[in-house]
């Protein structure tokens, strides 16, 4: 990286790479690091702490692992808090996506368990593709509901599928400009921003996911 970049500490919330969440900035050093990261290239690291309830956290209070993400709008809150919605770029440890010759799939692995030859920054960006397994069941009565520029949608829960969450992989409508976005939750119900003011569709699908893998994915109904 140019630049040392600002650090914000999340009590709980875990942004993942390659989706887009909100998040709270309420405590002042978080949001001088948010004016930090405004000021010159909207680019933030985002750190869990080990300990919620630590008010003041120093570099020993976070995890080792942050993500790094772009700040994309701050809307201020009447309590003053600061709501800003961020777009998860990457981990900020050094990982890496290995497929091993002979083998169909492939799986993310972390540097410090491997033993590389070369320069790992000249290594490709991989996006790799989620392998549906008939194990995890299709999530079923997906429904959609519009008001104004937010687009609530609602499913029901997966049976017999231990520790499953969601994944949505969408083409939103925001500021004007259409952008991909994947969100994951563990509830079965998500609120999106989505203007209409976009030459392209807003669309998506919705999968489950578990520690089997990905469900085949079901198409949203996007009002």
């Amino acid at each position: 990286m140019d630049r040392e970049l600002p650090v914000i500490a999340l009590r709980t919330q875990v942004v993942l790479p390659r989706t887009l969440e909100n998040v709270d900035v309420g405590r002042p050093k978080s949001k001088r690091a948010l004016e930090e990261a405004q000021a010159a290239d909207n680019r933030v690291l985002l750190v869990v702490q080990r300990e919620p309830r630590v008010d003041d956290p120093g570099p020993e209070d976070l995890f080792d692992v942050g993500t790094l993400c772009v700040v994309k709008q701050v809307i201020r809150l009447p309590d003053d808090t600061l709501q800003v919605l961020v777009e998860g770029r990457d981990y900020t440890n050094s990982w890496a996506y290995i497929h091993p010759t002979g083998l169909e799939r492939g799986c993310w692995v972390a540097l410090s368990a491997v033993v590389l030859s070369g320069d790992i920054r000249a290594v490709g960006l991989v996006v790799p593709n989620l392998y549906p397994s008939d194990e995890v069941p299709v999530p079923g009565g997906v429904t959609a509901e519009r008001n104004g520029g937010k687009v609530t949608f609602s499913w029901n829960a997966v049976a017999n599928a231990p520790e499953v969450g969601y994944l949505l992989e969408v083409i939103q409508c925001l500021n004007g400009f259409a952008i991909n976005a994947s969100y994951a939750t563990d509830n079965t119900s998500i609120t999106l921003n989505d203007g209409t003011d976009c030459s392209v569709k807003s669309e998506g699908t919705l999968r489950s996911k578990n520690k089997l893998g990905y469900s085949r994915s079901v198409e949203l109904p996007w009002p």
